[in-house]
This record gives C-alpha cells, sequence and structure tokens, in this order.
C-alpha cells in the first residue's frame, strides 16, 4: 500500500532510492497486490516532475509522469469502479476525496481506468487512476469504511498471493 502525501517535496530522495523501484517492479511482476493513492500513485509513475521542471525518475510502474501544475485540485469524489479487479468489482461505487497539486501528464488513452468520477462541482464525468492486473492506482483518497468488504478485499488478496508465492516454492 503506497499512500498518500507530498513526494514532491522529497523527489530527490525518492528519485534515488533505486532498491525500492526495483522491489516494487519485482512486487509487480510477481502479481502481488498493489494499492496507492495520490502520492503513492505518483511515486508508481516514470518520473514527478518538480515546480522548477526538474524531473525525478521514480518507480515506473504506471506510464507518464506526475507534473506539480500549482493548481490545488480538491474536493469530494463519487466514483465507480471501472473494471472487476481484486479490490471491487465492477459499478460499486465509492467515496473519497482528492487533494493535490499535480496531474498526471503523458497517461496512455488505453491505459484501463480506476474509477469512473462522477460530475458535480468542479469535476467533469471523467477516468480516474489506473487498474491493471494487480495494481490499483488513484488520486482519489478512498473513504473504505464506504465499502466495508474492500479492506477485507485487500487483505484476502494479500493472504491469496502470499499462498501462492509459498506453494510456489513448496511450501504450504
Amino acid at each position: 500500500m503506497l499512500s498518500g502525501g507530498f513526494p514532491e517535496l522529497y523527489a530527490t530522495d525518492l528519485s534515488g532510492n533505486v532498491p525500492l523501484h526495483a522491489a516494487l517492479r519485482d512486487a509487480h511482476d510477481g502479481r502481488m497486490p498493489i494499492y496507492a493513492e495520490c502520492g503513492g500513485l505518483m511515486y508508481l509513475t516514470e518520473a514527478i516532475v518538480d515546480d522548477q521542471g526538474r524531473e525525478h525518475p521514480m518507480a515506473g510502474l504506471l506510464p507518464g509522469r506526475s507534473a506539480m501544475s500549482g493548481r490545488l485540485t480538491l474536493g469530494y469524489r463519487l466514483g465507480r469502479a471501472a473494471r472487476d479487479s481484486w479490490l471491487f468489482k465492477a459499478g460499486e461505487a465509492i467515496r473519497g476525496h482528492e487533494f493535490h497539486y499535480s496531474s498526471w501528464i503523458d497517461r496512455p488513452a488505453g491505459l484501463p481506468a480506476a474509477l469512473e468520477l462522477a460530475g458535480g462541482g468542479d469535476v467533469t464525468d471523467r477516468p480516474e487512476g489506473a487498474c491493471e492486473r494487480n495494481l490499483w492506482a488513484s488520486y482519489v483518497h478512498l473513504h473504505f469504511d464506504g465499502l466495508p468488504e474492500l479492506a477485507s478485499r485487500f487483505v484476502t488478496a494479500c493472504r491469496s498471493w502470499r499462498s501462492s508465492l509459498a506453494a510456489a516454492e513448496g511450501r504450504q
């Protein structure tokens, strides 16, 4: 789980943590469930572009870059799961909030979204985040209490991954 924060403030240090980048890529390749929100999503992109325009390489699990915009994106959101995943059933509704000063640029149009956000206020209907294989990432900080089964699904997915790993290594 990679939660929020302000990775842009620590971009140089995060960029230099090459062993963690490699560990995240290995975990992804090994199909470990990966959940990331906001700063976690930023860390999983190819780079963070700071407010001086400098690029700091990140983990690279998600194509594109997180670029500081100087504009605050803030508000409550209502989303629906864009597809089935280890965390959601397609169409399930969830509430959350966004609070960030960056945007995900160069995101491929064909990358499957994690959520479809409902319009309202300053938001238009739009796809959000990414959901591909074992990776689920979004700028939205989810309100897990609004859909309590998410926590148990996350634990179940982690246990299943660990069991499959143990079975592959010949342990039970």
